[in-house]
């Protein structure tokens, strides 16, 4: 709690240690792609802050379904696959 990361460390070896992190930044923009890519990539600015190299990842997807068509959700999703890493 005294350095405020925005992830968590978990060691597995002397050498290896897993960090994780969950991101509910929500990016300001009207693609839903462009969303997808933003909200991605500031999660792992998480994982290279903390000195890390992401080898996994998982989405959370909170999606009104019953407002928004399926193609938002698959466009966003998209997004997140292409984010730089």
């Amino acid at each position: 709690m005294e350095t405020s990361d925005d992830a968590g460390i978990f060691q597995l070896t002397d050498d290896i240690a897993l960090i994780q992190t969950l991101d509910f930044f929500t990016p300001i923009v009207d693609s839903p792609y462009e969303f997808g890519r933003i909200a991605a990539a500031n999660a792992l600015s998480d994982i290279y802050a903390m000195g890390g190299q992401p080898i996994t990842a998982m989405n959370i997807v909170c999606f009104p379904a019953d407002v928004w068509p399926e193609a938002v959700l698959r466009d966003t999703l998209a997004g997140g696959l292409d984010a730089p890493h």
